[in-house]
This record gives C-alpha cells, structure tokens and sequence, in this order.
C-alpha cells in the first residue's frame, strides 16, 4: 500500500504534528506510526506473502508487532506519566530499518 499518494500523506500530517504548537500544557498531539502488525486485516488480507515472509526473514525481532502491542502502547501514552510526549511520531518498527551492525 506504499505509494506516492501514502508517502504524500504521511509525510503531510507528519510535519503537521510536529510544527502544529499546543495552546495549554495539558494539550498534546502525536502520532504513532506502526510498522507491520501481524494479525491486522490489512496484513492478513494481503495478496503477497513472499513480500511478508522476506520482510519477517529480514527483520531483528524476528517478528512482526501485534494489534495488542499497539493497543498497549496507545493506552500508556494517554496516561499522565507521558503528559511531557507531544509533537512527535513514536514509531513502532523493532528495529526494522536499522542497518549499522557490529
């Protein structure tokens, strides 16, 4: 589903989330971005597995991320021990597009 119209978007409403200034210190706005979840409609719908299956062979988890993970992690930013998080992406990728190894 990556294609200039995707990347267009994202990129838009990226910068926005992170220029866009809050009005009160109780106000916040962020986003997470998600790499490949797992067991989302989006993924199990997909027509290439061998796309999937070299991405999952290529990556340092060994995996892919969960709908629970997600969830988890969306939940624990609307707490008040994240109030100091705005304007920023949390992306949630395990590593995927990291490429320096030792």
């Amino acid at each position: 589903s990556f294609d200039t119209s995707y990347f267009l978007g994202k990129a838009a409403l990226e910068q926005y989330i992170r220029e866009r200034r809050i009005k009160s210190p109780f106000q916040r706005i962020f986003g997470v971005s998600p790499s490949t979840i797992s067991d989302a409609g989006m993924t199990s719908s997909r027509k290439d597995k061998h796309v999937l299956n070299s991405y999952l062979a290529d990556h340092p988890k060994e995996r892919f991320l969960s709908c629970d993970e997600v969830a988890e992690v969306i939940l624990d930013l609307f707490s008040d021990k994240f109030s100091y998080f705005t304007n920023d992406i949390l992306e949630l990728n395990g590593g995927k597009f990291a490429r320096m190894q030792t």
